[in-house]
């Protein structure tokens, strides 16, 4: 499978597909008794490929949240789950992700053997999405790729 997501990171960069940002939120801890606000850290680099993540290192993994990063502007929110997405674009550009960047958090290794990939007769499959039937991984991450390469 890391031959399948080398290579596949290699068309993504060759054809100019910008990576995005995996994040880790950090709560720094209490100087002298005094909190410091918390904070996104860029700790590598994913392409979103459909319901997968590719890394450069040939791993997969699975997404979690995502924001977009952007300048703080006036809030004024009547929904928790607006606030909560405007908080998170604020810690990330505290962890000094530039505006206008995606950024990935709660993404996890996708491990075969665990849901959504599974082994089944020598071949690695994929389910995409919920009740979907599982399809083969390796045209799933083609055809995702080559979309991806059609876009820009």
């Amino acid at each position: 499978m890391s031959d399948l997501v080398t290579d596949a990171v290699a068309r993504l960069r060759a054809g100019g597909v910008p990576s995005e940002v995996l994040g880790l939120r950090r709560v720094p801890r209490r100087v002298a008794g005094v909190g410091r606000a918390p904070r996104i850290i860029a700790v590598g680099e994913a392409w979103r490929i459909g319901a997968l993540l590719l890394l450069p290192d040939g791993e997969l993994a699975l997404p979690g949240e995502v924001v977009r990063t952007e300048a703080e502007t006036t809030r004024g929110y009547t929904a928790d789950s607006a606030r909560h997405r405007a908080d998170l674009r604020i810690e990330a550009r505290r962890g000094g992700i530039p505006p206008g960047c995606v950024v990935h958090l709660g993404w996890r290794p996708a491990v075969v053997g665990e849901h959504p990939l599974v082994r089944r007769d020598g071949e690695v499959l994929f389910t995409w999405s919920p009740g979907a039937a599982p399809v083969p991984l390796a045209p799933y991450v083609a055809e995702r790729v080559d979309l991806a390469l059609l876009r820009l």
